[in-house]
């Protein structure tokens, strides 16, 4: 299932969700497929597309050792060669048009101000692990992840300025993602868990009207961040407030009273652990990848803004068919 939000005459966006089921004949075996996608698609020109694209896919297997999960970011440029809408149709009245041309008409919202909201997420933490094994005879490089879900809050304060957006945010989140490497826990075990973290960032963002915003982001994070690794006698745990460099992008669509919502990915890296068990010294590289959709509202009455509306000032009443149904 999808759901699209045309935001501009130009500028569209998706959220989508899907599940699915394969059942193996012949063998004990079932699997899920779990996917949740969001994309932006922006007009550059009269037939060019711009589609910048997030996918997320799990796979929950019955069988051990099938169950997987990928984040996949794309871009896409795409052609719409379909005839204009003119050469379609001619019957329709211009009286039915209204909506459509008050909505072309609005000016843009401002999105300057300070704003509060809640966040939810998916996040992956991954892992590589480099070391000696065999006395030193010879070495392994292996990836390790999974991921979790959390929540959070963000606040910030931002200023628009012909079509261009710069702000200040802070966040806080909640999250339980983890994994562990327990397939022989006598000889060798190791796992790594985030449970919480705040930070602040940049964005920089260019406005598409009427009431949206594409943005990237910089800025720093300070994570709780618990690594444990046993092997023989050594029994290592080390958890430590680790700090990251953030980036990501986003987007957000203003709702309705102040409310917006926003859509955003980011990365961080919180670099390596060494591990020393006596033997031998193991690296542990640790990342975080997290999608997170948020509800937000900005204390900047965007009622304002409509009751200047020129479409309205004239008296053309304007039809306003966004929300749910």
């Amino acid at each position: 299932t999808a759901l699209d939000r045309k935001t501009s005459e130009r500028t569209s966006f998706r959220v989508s969700l899907g599940w699915s089921r394969n059942d193996y004949q012949g063998l004990f075996r079932e699997d899920d497929h779990y996917m949740v996608a969001a994309s932006l698609r922006h007009r550059i020109f009269s037939m060019l597309y711009l589609e910048p694209t997030y996918r997320c896919i799990y796979r929950n297997s019955s069988s051990s050792g099938e169950s997987y999960d990928r984040n996949q970011v794309m871009l896409r440029l795409s052609a719409d060669l379909s005839p204009p809408v003119r050469h379609r149709t001619r019957a329709a009245p211009r009286a039915a048009m209204v909506s459509t041309t008050g909505f072309a008409r609005r000016e843009a919202i401002d999105l300057s101000g300070v704003y509060l909201g809640v966040h939810s997420s998916v996040e992956a933490l991954t892992s590589r692990l480099r070391g000696p094994r065999r006395m030193g005879r010879s070495s392994l490089e292996a990836d390790f992840g999974d991921h979790g879900v959390g929540g959070g809050l963000f606040g910030g304060i931002g200023s628009s300025w012909r079509g261009l957006y710069l702000g200040a945010e802070f966040d806080g989140e909640l999250s339980g993602s983890d994994w562990s490497h327990n397939n022989r826990p006598d000889v060798r075990f190791f796992s790594l868990e985030r449970d919480a973290s705040y930070g602040a960032a940049l964005r920089l963002g260019a406005l598409l009207r009427p009431a949206s915003l594409v943005y990237v982001r910089a800025g720093a994070e300070r994570a709780r961040v618990e690594t444990r690794y046993r092997r023989g006698v050594a029994d290592i745990v080390e958890s430590d407030w680790d700090t990251a460099f953030r980036y990501g992008v986003g987007l957000e669509s203003a709702g309705i009273a102040g409310t917006f919502v926003r859509l955003d990915y980011g990365f961080a890296d919180y670099g390596t652990r060494r591990i020393d068990y006596g033997e031998g010294v193991d690296r542990i590289e640790r990342r975080s990848t997290v999608f997170r959709a948020g509800l937000g509202y900005r204390f900047h009455s965007l009622l304002e803004n409509s009751r200047q509306d020129p479409t309205e000032a004239a008296g053309a009443p304007i039809l306003d068919l966004d929300g749910l149904y």
